[in-house]
């Protein structure tokens, strides 16, 4: 991460050559909306932290997607996040007159249970997202039903965290539920899939690895692109150095968003090798703590994109960003080292994230609760199709015929066989059986 002095002195020298005032644009080329900016960052949004190597050792309020894990200790979802954005399921089932197991799947995997007899329904709350479907069992056997039994839940906000891989600990730390922790390595997941400590917690093992490499170079190219736009779009942009970001001015007054939803900070890192960002900022005059307060949507409305300028080229900024105080919205940091202090409010993106105080209390602010429904019924079997028997009538008593004047009568319904015999003499006869 460290680069040489010298270098980093000419980058500074050439990056503020290129700075406006406070307020100003570097290297302006146009504006972006937030659709093109989430869609880009794409599953990076889905966690609060989303890092290549992490190391908590503190509580938080939010899920994490780390290709590798030093430590770990307290993470997932709490009864704040899910007072926020909380994803239902509804089942309408009908068992019939059974008494049947109702399973409810995440991805095929059983995800919870319930014994039911008759029809009713059952609401299944604060569930991850993911595609989920629901079937009968009886007596661990699958019971055949009918109706809407599949539905995708939006993965936008739901208590999933990911482990691409365990280093120096073999512990998943203490994750909270109801959620799901996905493990990539499979003795990592043998070593934890018995986890009871919290309940509702399901470690599952997965071989749907996330692409680190592709997500964070989209990360990179998507920061480069902010530290280009100009104010319009979705966004207010404001341009600091480090040490603007810093300063009693910004401390004190803070930003303030002209009617636009959100706000860009871009912050110009060049030259700093370890860098504070002391947060406590204000948006349009009022304090954003980064709790799960009334205004936590608004407070998530605020991106900060760590860059600097490296031989003339606007790169993201790949030293030691320090938090210091509350900070809300994305943390744009996909080349840096960030050490959490202060509560953060939204989601961080960094290379290597180092939790040793505060806490992260995952927001997002264009994700919504989603309400689904599912339905089942027992499929009653179908009745074999039979022929139905032809009855046969029976003729009159007397119905009869007659052969060389002999009466032959039908017996039992039966019409006689007639046949012809040519007897040794060479003359035929007519008879009837």
């Amino acid at each position: 991460m460290k680069k040489n002095f010298l270098r980093k002195m000419l980058s500074a020298v050439m990056a503020f050559s290129m700075l406006l005032p406070l307020g100003g644009n570097v290297l302006a080329e146009s504006s972006m909306s937030i659709e093109d900016v989430t869609e880009k960052l794409g599953q990076t949004l889905n966690y609060g932290v989303f890092t290549r190597e992490i190391a908590t050792y503190c509580h938080t309020e939010s899920t994490i997607a780390a290709e590798v894990a030093t430590a770990l200790g307290e993470y997932g979802f709490s009864s704040n996040n899910f007072n926020i954005v909380s994803n239902t399921l509804t089942v309408n089932y009908d068992a019939g007159e059974k008494s049947l197991t109702l399973v409810l799947l995440r991805e095929g995997e059983v995800y919870a249970t319930k014994s039911v007899t008759g029809s009713g329904v059952s609401v299944f709350e604060k569930i991850p997202g993911g595609e989920y479907s629901v079937k009968f069992m009886e007596n661990d056997e699958d019971i055949a039903g009918s109706g809407n039994t599949t539905v995708i839940v939006p993965e936008v906000y739901g208590n999933v965290s990911y482990i691409g891989k365990l280093e120096g600990t073999t512990s998943i730390g203490m994750p909270v539920g109801p959620g799901v922790v996905l493990l990539n390595d499979k003795d990592d997941y043998e070593s934890n899939k018995n986890y009871n400590a919290r309940q509702n917690v399901k470690v599952l093992y997965t071989q749907d690895a996330i692409d680190f490499d592709a997500n964070m170079a989209n990360v990179k190219e998507v920061s480069k692109e902010l530290a280009s736009i100009t104010t319009g779009g979705s966004f207010k942009v404001y341009n600091l150095t480090a040490s603007q970001i810093n300063s009693n001015d910004v401390v004190n007054n803070g930003f303030t968003s002209d009617g636009y939803d959100y706000i860009l900070v871009n912050i110009d890192m060049t030259g700093k090798d370890d860098a504070t960002i002391q947060g406590n900022y204000k948006r349009d005059n009022k304090s954003m703590s980064a709790n799960f307060s009334n205004d936590w949507e608004y407070q998530a409305k605020m991106i900060y994109n760590l860059y600097e300028v490296v031989d003339g080229e606007v790169v993201p900024y790949d030293g030691i960003a320090r938090e210091q105080n509350p900070l809300t919205g994305i943390l744009l940091a996909p080349a840096a080292e960030v050490y959490g202090a202060g509560n953060h409010g939204g989601i961080i993106i960094a290379d290597k994230y180092n939790h040793t105080k505060g806490e992260v209390h995952q927001m997002r602010a264009d994700a919504k609760s989603f309400e689904g429904e599912l339905d089942i019924s027992v499929k009653e079997d179908e009745p074999i199709a039979t022929e139905e028997p032809v009855a046969t009538e029976e003729p009159e008593e007397d119905t009869a015929i007659y052969l060389d004047g002999v009466s032959y009568a039908y017996i039992f319904g039966y019409e006689p066989v007639i046949k012809q015999i040519t007897d040794e003499n060479g003359e035929t006869k007519t008879t009837a059986e």
